[in-house]
């Protein structure tokens, strides 16, 4: 993962708005270990800056924010899909620097702008600025978040919650409704946030923001729903072995996709069957070996699935890597709120992940 921070302002920069940028991407520079990055224009009141993974074309060339005619890029996720843009536009868009995704989506929003959503698959949230015109869009599922801040001089995005409220010093909401919630599901829904003034962009949406009467003006749009499905009633029927195929293939499509890296990847792996099924997927039907992480749990509080996990591997002929957690070193509310960045959630499963992605780290860059 990557990270992206910026601001939009109703009047001209100055130092402090700098440095407050830079301090924001200190606090992010766990998410971005390899490379960092600012751009601004005084005048026009706009700041990018960005922390970047290297997965794809880890060269130099595919610096963060990229600048191309007058739009500015700065990006977190991964387009699946962008060779087959490239494909598509090459005789449309002038010549490629990079091997990269950074840079076609910067040409591709550069020549079509929020049309550019017709066209990804991938996991992203971006923010380009083209034209006095700041555009801000996340993926279609939600999957790499963008939090913003509406005050009085302008528009604040994060890739995470907590630089926008420590710099930012937002305070707690005193709304009712989204304690209770909280209490229900153990998360607030988005777009809200249990912090004044602070938001959450929600899946498969943009915002469009421009300058009117030196005042910041939002414009929020859903780009795509998922299509209704209508099931008939009565007894379930067996799925025949044309369908089986086409998830097959589906499956196998996706999984070629999110495999595409210039660097070590790997596979978190439980007992669960989405996982092994991933794992199996990649072993059998694309022949290739991957490396498989597993946690262990001593404790009795958390169900352990790190031996029939093994088995698997095993069978499969994976290499296979069991990593011991202390539940009591690592379990605790303030981990847990500092995991989330300040964006309250109970999901512990993030322990896990954690876990596996400190030890993981030391050989793989990818999961």
């Amino acid at each position: 993962m990557c990270a992206i921070f910026g601001f939009y302002l109703n009047r001209e920069l100055n130092i402090n708005d700098i440095n407050l940028g830079k301090k924001a991407l200190k606090m992010l520079e766990h998410r971005g270990p390899d490379d960092s990055g600012i751009w601004f224009n005084k005048k026009k009141g706009i700041f990018f800056g960005h922390n970047r993974l290297s997965i794809i074309d880890t060269s130099h060339l595919n610096k963060q924010p990229m600048s191309y005619n007058g739009t500015t890029l700065t990006f977190n996720g991964e387009i699946y899909n962008f060779k087959e843009i490239k494909k598509k536009f090459e005789n449309k868009f002038p010549k490629f620097k990079t091997l990269g995704d950074t840079e076609v989506l910067l040409k591709l929003f550069h020549f079509n702008e929020k049309k550019t959503l017709d066209y990804l698959d991938g996991m992203f949230a971006f923010a380009c600025f083209k034209d006095k015109k700041l555009f801000l869009a996340v993926d279609h599922f939600g999957e790499k978040p963008l939090y913003y801040a509406k005050l009085k001089d302008g528009i604040y995005f994060s890739s995470e919650a907590k630089p926008l409220i420590k710099l930012l010093k937002l305070s707690l909401t005193n709304d009712k409704k989204l304690k209770t919630e909280f209490t229900l599901f153990g998360y607030i829904n988005s777009p809200n946030t249990i912090y004044q003034n602070l938001f959450k962009l929600e899946p498969a949406h943009y915002i469009e923001c421009t300058t009117q009467d030196k005042k910041i003006r939002l414009n929020k749009k859903k780009y795509w729903t998922v299509k209704s499905r209508s099931f008939s009633s009565g007894a379930i029927q067996p799925i025949g072995k044309d369908k089986i195929e086409n998830i097959r293939e589906i499956l196998l499509t996706s999984i070629k996709s999110r495999m595409i890296s210039d660097v070590p990847i790997g596979l978190f792996m439980s007992s669960g069957i989405d996982s092994i099924l991933i794992a199996s997927l990649i072993k059998k039907e694309l022949n290739q070996n991957i490396d498989t992480y597993t946690v262990k749990f001593n404790s009795k509080k958390v169900h352990d699935e790190s031996t029939y996990a093994k088995r698997i591997a095993k069978h499969l002929g994976l290499n296979h890597t069991i990593i011991s957690s202390d539940y009591k070193k690592n379990y605790n509310l303030d981990n847990l709120l500092e995991l989330y960045s300040l964006d309250p959630n109970d999901n512990l499963t993030i322990f896990s992940i954690f876990a596996m992605s400190q030890l993981a780290r030391k050989n793989i860059k990818v999961a």
